[in-house]
């Protein structure tokens, strides 16, 4: 269920495994007085253009299909075929119905899936295998190594931050230089406290972000650290690269291979980071919510019956 919502909310196609989830979802926005309907179509061609008539909604999605299917040579099988489709829009107290689009390009979402396999070669292959010397051989450590690339542009822009100071005529003083770094200090301060317990430290001496075992004094990548270790520096990076903008974070199932501790304090590690990000999160650990977020909590079940008297 989480999936399909956060399909919805960055505006996504389905796909087909999502598409059958629900016939009907509505997400809705307290602050902007702001509802997504997602509703999914799946019947016949020709039925379609029948529930069209008295349905505008369908009938967007009916000429959405005829858009689709106007310049192919499928065109003479449309009265045939069986659709599998969905189609948003929103509804605003102050605009009406409005595309979703509109609505969802000021919109920022993140979605974190810490479920970790093998790299698929079908689409991965030739843009990876020069990246298996440094130790890229999961899904999570592709998404590493693609935050790395993200930390860098990050780390450019503080500089360049400076660099337009100066050349405006503004010298930074400490203070300012303080208030600008805070975000990437309190990153590593709160990585280095979780990771006290395994001997490990950021290595602030090198220009990508990458760890030392304090002990031996010995470097270690970002790709060789534990599963938990990865999943948290994870989470915890893409959080800081929000730069502290309101954003929508889906958290599928976190707590795998974290330590309860660290289960326990997630929430609030991610709200420390960034104060303006709301967390929905999918989770079968009750841990996650030990401390002080268990008002918060919904069932999934009750979800599914809301939407169903809603609908």
């Amino acid at each position: 269920m989480l999936d399909l919502i956060a399909y919805i909310t960055i505006g996504g196609k389905l796909p087909k495994s999502l598409v059958k989830k629900a016939s009907m979802v509505k997400i809705k926005f307290d602050e902007d007085d702001a509802t997504i309907t997602n509703i999914v179509f799946n019947d016949s061609y020709l039925n379609l253009t029948k529930k069209a008539q008295e349905n505008e909604v369908l009938k967007e999605l009916q000429e959405d299909v005829e858009m689709d299917f106007a310049n192919t040579s499928r065109k003479s099988r449309l009265n045939s075929l069986m659709l599998n489709a969905s189609i948003s829009f929103v509804t605003t107290k102050s605009e009406g119905k409005i595309p979703s689009a509109k609505f969802l390009k000021d919109l920022n979402v993140d979605i974190i899936s810490t479920f970790d396999e093998p790299i698929s070669y079908i689409e991965d292959k030739s843009k990876w295998d020069s990246l298996h010397d440094e130790g890229v051989w999961s899904s999570l450590d592709k998404e590493l190594h693609e935050l790395q690339e993200q930390y860098s542009y990050y780390i450019g822009n503080l500089a360049n931050t400076i660099e337009n100071m100066v050349i405006s005529g503004i010298q930074p003083d400490i203070e300012s230089l303080k208030s600008l770094y805070a975000p990437k200090n309190l990153f590593i301060k709160t990585i280095n406290e979780l990771f006290e317990s395994t001997g490990k430290v950021i290595d602030t001496s090198d220009s990508k972000l990458s760890f030392r075992i304090v002990e031996d004094d010995l470097p270690i990548s970002i790709y060789e650290l534990s599963s938990g270790e990865k999943q948290m520096l994870y989470i915890l990076w893409k959080v800081l690269l929000q730069n502290q903008k309101s954003y929508i974070l889906f958290l599928d199932e976190p707590e795998i291979s974290l330590h309860v501790d660290w289960q326990e304090s997630l929430i609030e590690k991610v709200r420390l980071l960034n104060p303006n990000c709301q967390v929905i999160i999918a989770t079968h650990a009750p841990s996650v919510l030990l401390d002080g977020w268990q008002p918060y909590v919904k069932n999934i079940d009750d979800l599914k019956i809301k939407v169903a008297k809603n609908g």
